[in-house]
């Protein structure tokens, strides 16, 4: 499936979406991570999802986030779910880790994520765990955060995803 040919028939899902049990929702965040092992799946949620879920909107409102984990509900179509909140989302977030270019539904995100923001409609933020295995490409195409040399990433991604606009800090909250 060509990334381009998807972005170019959003209009006809977003028609399907509004007519019937599938719609569009619109997220801040979208995260894409490979679910194994286990413990990637731990480190992306304590490491990225809490500090995010920390964040707020100007008006007070939780930031969204798209983590398929809890996104996702029971007896909803998981596919067509990504693809709308894919194309509901502002920021995507891809956790480079060793597996994530092995799990084909992480190369589809990224690459419909990347064609999303080629067009301007999306801004991507990756972060590596790892950069053994990921394509020289994606190495080069889009400047990420390397956690492993940098403690404070958490930081310096919030600054990054907040100056799009979408959410500001929860003043209620220790700020680190």
């Amino acid at each position: 499936l060509g990334a381009r040919r998807w972005v170019a028939n959003e209009q006809v899902r977003r028609e399907m979406a509004a007519g019937g049990e599938e719609r569009a929702v619109q997220y801040d965040v979208f995260v894409s991570y490979a679910h194994d092992p286990s413990e990637n799946k731990a480190w992306v949620k304590s490491a990225i999802v809490a500090p995010l879920a920390a964040l707020r909107h100007a008006d007070g409102t939780p930031y969204r986030i798209f983590f398929d984990e809890a996104a996702i509900k029971v007896g909803r179509q998981w596919k067509t779910e990504i693809e709308l909140a894919l194309l509901g989302t502002r920021c995507f977030l891809p956790v480079y880790s060793e597996r994530y270019f092995e799990r084909p539904y992480c190369r589809e995100e990224i690459e419909i994520a990347d064609q999303l923001r080629i067009e301007g409609r999306l801004r991507m933020f990756p972060v590596a765990r790892a950069v053994e295995g990921v394509p020289e490409r994606y190495l080069r195409k889009v400047q990420y955060i390397d956690a492993r040399a940098n403690l404070e990433f958490m930081g310096e991604l919030t600054a990054q995803i907040t100056d799009t606009g979408a959410a500001a800090p929860n003043p209620a909250l220790p700020q680190n």
